[in-house]
């Protein structure tokens, strides 16, 4: 590939409000596409957390330290603004907050998880307040075993290490494909999603880049999967909610899983695109879209169920013409919160960490262009 990429391979700000966007189409429409928009979000985190890991944390005194306050530092603040959103939302038009809880135990589960987010993905999906944060608590459980498979990664025996690693990460695709019923796989733990982690992580540490023609057949391929699934009236469940409800939309989520991994060299060709050879604003923006994603993640909750609320008893079709104003509260909302709350609060984490760092690195492993973060989940550095 050349080195910062074809004008359509999206630069990585560009490609993570894409990603983001398609999970709010599906809290809005009847339409399936937002686990496998996480499932890659969750490679983009694997390949940033161990490209920032050498850039900055292993320069600390106590990198693993410095790594979780980092990250707690980045995914709280704007959680807790979001929570607090969404409950003054569900106040204002009457929804119910609290579910029936049978046990002391599960009172407590259910509080500090909606509150600290660790051990959401373990609560029933109605329990979980703000309902796109299941995934950080998945990005929570790797951040606490990343400094460990990054140790083994660096490891004399490290090629044996990584490919006991990547045999489990598959044996746990292997268990999500295959059993998955409803909605239970989004209450497993963290392994079940390793293999996408690891894809991300993987291209960092052995300098994986696409070429271009591998990045178009790839993009092609998942469009094509997308359209050929729908396309048939015995699997458009998989992708598209409506009357035409059969047990194959159980396998909704297993087909996200093969959409994330047909689009894996596209998601690993956009991280390799220098949007600042694109001009000085393009270069600036992207830089925005990258750091306004977490944010868009999190804040659509609270628009999406004022909108449902107001829209209750339309028929879909007469919503149309309303859901790109939601669509623009969404990006509004999420434009003043990533300005005036989380940029400053992000600043001081940044600070943080560069506080922290003992050395400056001499050169960066893997070069890439710095200016987009983990995931969804803004910069790393």
């Amino acid at each position: 590939m050349h080195q910062n990429g074809s004008r359509w391979i999206l630069p990585p700000g560009a490609f993570r409000i894409v990603l983001a966007l398609l999970v709010v189409v599906t809290h809005s429409l009847p339409l399936k596409l937002g686990p496998g928009a996480v499932f890659v979000f969750f490679m983009l985190s694997g390949y940033w957390i161990d490209v920032m890991w050498h850039r900055e944390y292993r320069h600390c005194a106590a990198p693993w330290r410095v790594f979780m306050v980092s990250r707690l530092w980045r995914l709280l603040p704007v959680y807790i603004l979001s929570l607090v959103i969404y409950v003054v939302v569900c106040r204002l038009i009457s929804q119910p907050l609290l579910p029936a809880l049978a046990s002391p135990f599960a009172k407590l589960h259910f509080y500090f998880s909606n509150l600290f987010i660790l051990g959401l993905v373990q609560l029933p999906p109605a329990n979980r307040i703000v309902y796109p944060a299941w995934s950080l608590d998945i990005e929570l459980q790797f951040y606490v075993i990343a400094p460990f498979i990054i140790a083994l990664a660096t490891a004399k025996k490290s090629s044996a290490y990584m490919l006991v690693l990547a045999a489990i990460a598959i044996g746990f695709a292997g268990e999500y494909l295959l059993h998955y019923e409803g909605l239970s796989a989004f209450r497993g733990i963290m392994p079940m999603y390793l293999m996408f982690f690891l894809i991300g992580f993987g291209a960092a540490r052995y300098g994986w880049q696409p070429s271009d023609r591998t990045a178009k057949l790839s993009l092609l391929a998942g469009a094509g999967f997308f359209l050929s699934m729908i396309a048939f009236h015995q699997t458009r469940a998989l992708f598209i909610w409506g009357p035409f409800v059969t047990p194959i939309q159980y396998y909704s989520p297993a087909a996200n899983f093969l959409l994330a991994l047909l689009l894996a060299p596209y998601a690993m060709a956009t991280v390799r695109v220098n949007a600042k050879t694109r001009g000085g604003l393009v270069a600036v923006t992207d830089r925005h879209l990258s750091n306004l994603t977490y944010d868009v993640y999190l804040l659509h909750a609270s628009i999406i169920t004022g909108f449902n609320y107001l829209m209750l008893g339309t028929p879909r079709l007469k919503q149309l013409p309303f859901v790109p104003v939601a669509y623009l509260l969404i990006l509004l909302l999420s434009w003043v919160v990533y300005r005036y709350y989380d940029q400053p609060i992000d600043q001081k984490r940044r600070d943080y960490v560069k506080a922290a760092t003992l050395r400056r690195p001499v050169a960066a492993v893997p070069q890439n262009n710095g200016e987009a973060g983990a995931g969804f989940t803004g910069r790393l550095s």
